[in-house]
């Protein structure tokens, strides 16, 4: 079962891990991770959500999206993520660094305390 690094509120590492229903139930603050895929003509790749999904069924997102394992950078989350979403390999070149934030949302049963990272993939993808 994943474990994921607890942070404080200010996103220091506390040296504790939770799994990720852990994490949602007390509300821990933990890392995540989304990337969007561009192509050299800058078309964009979203993905339709499962109408399975906790959070934001049957929604638009980011192909590639996961929580950061604990002692994982981000840069490595998302290629693994890559590898298990879409069975495409990346290089670290193929992936940029966007940008960070902080997001709370309380649902029933869920209190998701994110810190965030966004990254940008750029590279032609055949999906067929």
């Amino acid at each position: 079962m994943e474990q994921l690094d607890v942070l404080t509120e200010y996103g220091d590492y506390t040296g504790k891990t939770a799994t990720r229903d852990e994490c949602h139930a007390k509300g821990l603050w933990h890392r995540a991770c989304s990337a969007f895929i561009i192509d050299t003509e800058g078309n964009v790749l979203l993905q339709l959500r499962s109408k399975d999904k906790k959070t934001d069924p049957l929604k638009w997102d980011a192909p590639v999206a996961g929580h950061i394992d604990a002692g994982e950078w981000g840069r490595e989350t998302i290629a693994r993520e890559t590898k298990e979403e879409l069975g495409v390999e990346i290089s670290d070149d193929d992936i940029k660094y966007y940008c960070g934030t902080t997001s709370e949302r309380l649902m029933p049963g869920i209190v998701e305390h994110h810190f965030n990272e966004y990254y940008i993939i750029t590279k032609n993808i055949d999906l067929n």
